[in-house]
């Protein structure tokens, strides 16, 4: 082996490379800048680079008005803080460990030295803060230091063939026994799994780009005082603290590792990728939604198409269940999360059973199948009425689909599943799926889970979940909708529609009528039912509560009985043992011995009375504390009932959240022809309002870029014409 060493390898000094990368995230971290920004200065960087001038990420930053000069000596100070800390990473950690310490006062001791840094520029390693503030004692700080310290060996001369801190060439392997159980790859000059974080001339620390590894590269004959132990608590200083292999191990490598290979001396926990659950139908299903974009086909709706049906007892759905995650762990010991799947939940509707494994969704009636936008799943069975919605039929509530050959006339109300009409009058609609008009619809007021779809509309309001979709126009009418409105071959007259996918018609307004307004990107309808449905929960909370109250109370009350049976039990049987001793006193008198039977036979009188009344009470409290006992079970029945309803409602809370969260507003209205003067396009933070005609025309809200188009972030519509 060759010489010893003087002294053990120093930490290196941080590259140009890395300073710039941790000034960028501690730049993102307190929101100065964003990542395109950042890519932005580095191109800037490299355009630079090109004309010679070697320009630091934090000075390109400055240059290209992202950061000011003052937030760049913040960056600075803080990136200095952060590099000079690497020490006291392991300190803290070793006098944690050794019990000299607990974590709150780390805690502390690292903001004081904090304050000081920043006020000062000086910086107080951790081990002198911790003993200045009277956490540690100087001799557990020097205990804690000599754990930390490296043997001291001698610093080797190189040979003449090699520089100081050249790289030797990989040469063959050494005669000794080869390094068992450890596992390694092959080594091409310069060509490294990731980034060195130690620097020898006998030996490179290489830790994979995704932390999930730690190499050991052989340069040259290592010095025989250089051992495990030093290794392992240069890892422990460079922050490597997880899935280090043996001491034996690393000792084998640094003995007898070919120069080579890289030997893995450290290695992480991958994280494991989840599946989110899936739910497969078994039932033919038809487009609920008319097709948009470039197809221009007009919408037939007399066309119902091949309306599938199912019979009682069908498997309608089963669900596979999501794969939950497993996060990692890296070699520094930190979490590598990894995105959470998802679970979706079997919603289920009127007409729907789930199974006890609760992975499968069965009809319980003949029916109609129907899935709503919001994922829950319907069978409806089929109301048929040949004629109109009059005084003949009365108002209509069915729990499925209602079909109306006719007319829903004047005042009255349809409340159901979901409703097919040719026409719908001043009437009252609501329904949980979609609607179909054939015709008209004239002076109502709509409500529907779904969609809604007719050939006109008229002086009505409409508030719906899905699409409403007109093919003629809509004049004098109310829309809200988390769908879109789309009237792309018709035109929308003195209306005020809230749509939050958007508004697409061929003419918007006119010459004569009250202006349109159009508000886009909001959606109160799905809000209103997930504050509902949270309102919902919280009043079955309170219901739980109270019968858990009940219980409670019946069940002191049974115990107060309990208590009391124990005593009249007692009572009885000391009695009826009483009576049974008094009867054998008096066999045992003699015949002339009168007056004394007479005395024991009030006394035997005296205890069967008493063992009669404890009997009779006894018997009164054992019927009431049955009664008592079957209201408990009632009660605990009645909770795990709340229970269930709670979880369906948490489950239909968490769709609708998560459809929120999946489909965000589009604050887009298209004019496909031509929208008038006067009209008011609003969106979730601005508006523009129409001066003049104008033809083929999209407006879109979205975020200004620059100073010319507004204040860079805020919210603004734009204006572009349609080829």
């Amino acid at each position: 082996m060759g010489e010893e060493m003087n002294s053990v390898p120093v930490e290196p000094r941080t590259s140009s490379i890395e300073k710039d990368q941790l000034l960028a995230k501690l730049a993102i971290k307190h929101q100065l800048v964003e990542a395109g920004q950042i890519r932005e200065a580095v191109e800037f960087q490299r355009r630079e680079r090109t004309k010679g001038r070697n320009l630091p990420l934090g000075e390109a930053l400055v240059e290209k008005g992202f950061i000011t000069s003052k937030q760049l000596d913040t960056l600075r100070l803080a990136k200095e803080l952060i590099l000079r800390r690497g020490p006291d990473r392991v300190f803290c950690k070793i006098a944690v460990e050794s019990g000299f310490v607990t974590p709150d006062k780390i805690d502390e001791a690292l903001s004081r030295q904090a304050r000081i840094f920043k006020g000062t520029r000086e910086f107080k390693p951790a081990s002198e803060m911790l003993v200045a503030c009277g956490f540690l004692t100087p001799g557990q700080r020097d205990a804690v230091n000599s754990r930390m310290t490296l043997k001291k060996t001698d610093e080797p001369t190189p040979s003449s063939s090699q520089a100081p801190g050249q790289e030797p060439e990989a040469g063959p392997a050494s005669d000794s026994p080869p390094v068992t159980g450890v596992e390694s790859i092959p080594y091409s000059r310069g060509l490294l799994p990731g980034n060195a974080i130690a620097e020898d001339v006998f030996f490179d620390i290489i830790v994979t780009n995704d932390k999930l590894k730690v190499f050991l590269l052989i340069k040259g004959d290592v010095p025989e005082r250089l051992n495990a132990g030093n290794i392992r608590t240069l890892l422990e200083t460079k922050g490597v603290v997880n899935g280090i292999i043996s001491d034996e191990m690393i000792e084998q490598c640094l003995k007898k590792g070919s120069r080579d290979r890289l030997w893995k001396i450290a290695q992480g926990t991958p994280p494991k990728a989840g599946k989110p659950a899936e739910i497969r139908y078994f039932f033919a299903s038809r487009a609920q939604e008319t097709a948009c974009g470039d197809d221009r086909t007009k919408i037939d709706l007399r066309d119902r198409g091949q309306v599938p049906q199912v019979k009682k007892g069908c498997l309608l759905a089963e669900k596979a269940p999501r794969i939950k995650e497993e996060n990692g762990i890296d070699v520094y010991g930190k979490p590598i999360q990894v995105e959470k799947s998802k679970d979706v939940p079997l919603l289920r509707g009127t007409g729907v059973e789930v199974s006890g494994d609760g992975l499968k969704l069965y009809a319980t009636v003949d029916g109609r199948p129907e899935l709503s936008i919001l994922g829950k799943l319907f069978v409806y069975p089929e109301l048929n009425i040949n004629g109109d919605v009059d005084f003949e039929t009365g108002n209509i509530s069915f729990d499925g689909a209602i079909i109306v050959k006719g007319i829903v006339q004047d005042g009255f109300r349809v409340t159901g599943g979901s409703l097919t009409a040719r026409e719908i009058s001043k009437a009252t609609i609501d329904v949980a799926g979609n609607i179909e008009v054939y015709g008209g619809i004239l002076g109502a007021a709509i409500k529907a889970g779904g969609s809604v779809k007719a050939v006109h509309m008229h002086s009505s309001k409409v508030e719906s979940i899905g699409d409403v979709i007109v093919d003629k126009g809509i004049y004098d009418s109310g829309i809200v909708t988390s769908g879109k409105c789309m009237a792309e071959r018709g035109t929308i007259v003195s209306s005020k529609i809230v749509a939050k996918q958007g508004v697409d018609a061929a003419h918007i307004g006119s010459e004569r009528s009250v202006p349109c307004t159009l508000i886009v990107g909001i959606d109160p309808n799905t809000q209103k039912e997930l504050d509902r449905l949270r309102e919902a929960i919280a009043l079955k909370n309170k219901a739980r509560e109270q019968v858990r109250e009940n219980v409670e109370r019946l069940q002191k009350q049974s115990s107060r009985e309990e208590v009391r049976i124990g005593e009249l039990a007692q009572i009885q049987e000391r009695s009826m043992r009483e009576e049974r001793m008094l009867r054998q006193r008096k066999n045992e008198l003699k015949p002339g011995d009168a007056g004394k039977a007479a005395a024991v036979d009030e006394e035997i009188a005296q205890a069967v009375a008493r063992a009669k009344s404890a009997g009779e009470e006894l018997e009164r409290l054992l019927d009431r504390q049955e009664t008592i006992l079957q209201d408990i079970d009632s009660q605990q029945d009645r909770i795990k009932e709340i229970d269930k309803e709670i979880l369906d409602l948490d489950d239909e809370a968490s769709v609708i959240a998560q459809w929120i969260s999946d489909n965000p507003g589009t604050p887009v209205v298209k004019a496909l022809d031509t929208v008038y003067a006067g009209t008011v396009i609003k969106g979730i933070g601005s508006s523009w309002v129409f001066r003049s005609n104008t033809k083929r025309v999209m407006v879109k809200e979205g975020r200004a870029e620059d100073l010319e188009n507004g204040t860079p972030g805020e919210r603004k519509m734009f204006v572009h014409n349609l080829p």
